[in-house]
């Protein structure tokens, strides 16, 4: 795995079958399967309506389809590895929110090729007057729709030019019911809020 700059040559990701880390209950293995809707436009309209970012009242407030589409990116940040099936969901729902992109044959921080869905934020920058620009970008295999990674950029406009700020990239996984002998209790649970832009 590949985070920030740093290459992790594994990662152990707990996947917990009970409540999520926040009220929407929605980011866990069991958790999008049972309460997320399973028709890509539904469930794109639902994330507008209902998502993590605008939940917490210390969240900076975004636009409904900014909201949604970060909900999407922390679903499968949080999860990684799918339900069957739930790639494509993901993928389809991001690609029908209001201001994304598909984009074809990118390559991830690894090197791997996908599709992607992105969209260009903005926030107000803290320090001085203007806007802070960035852009996400989700990637997905070709083909299968599996999550194998996410790219955020930043840059002066809307249209960049775009610099890295931070890549994950998912290349292999396996389920295992038991946690190595060396293992420290520090599995990630995807749940830092990925709702502002840089």
């Amino acid at each position: 795995m590949l985070h920030g700059g740093h290459i992790t040559p594994s990662c152990l990701i707990r996947l917990p079958a009970g409540r999520g880390p926040d009220k929407l209950n929605d980011r866990t293995y069991a958790g999008i399967q049972q309460k997320l809707p399973v028709d890509p436009a539904l469930l794109a309209a639902y994330l507008q309506r209902h998502n993590s970012c605008d939940a917490n009242p210390g969240n900076p407030m975004l636009p409904a389809n900014q909201a949604a589409f970060s909900e999407i990116v922390m679903i499968a940040d949080a999860i990684q590895v799918l339900p069957p099936g739930y790639g494509k969901l993901l993928f389809q729902a991001a690609a029908k929110i209001p201001g994304t992109n598909v984009l074809a044959h990118v390559a991830d921080a690894a090197g791997g090729s996908g599709t992607a869905v992105s969209m260009v934020e903005s926030t107000s920058k803290i320090v001085s007057a203007g806007r802070n620009w960035g852009r996400l970008e989700l990637i997905f295999t070709l083909r299968t729709y599996q999550y194998i990674g996410v790219q955020q950029f930043s840059g002066p406009s809307a249209r960049g030019p775009w610099t890295l700020a931070s890549a994950t990239s998912l290349r292999s996984y396996k389920f295992v019911k038991t946690a190595p002998h060396n293992y420290n209790g520090n599995a990630s649970m995807g749940s830092d809020p990925i709702c502002v832009s840089p």
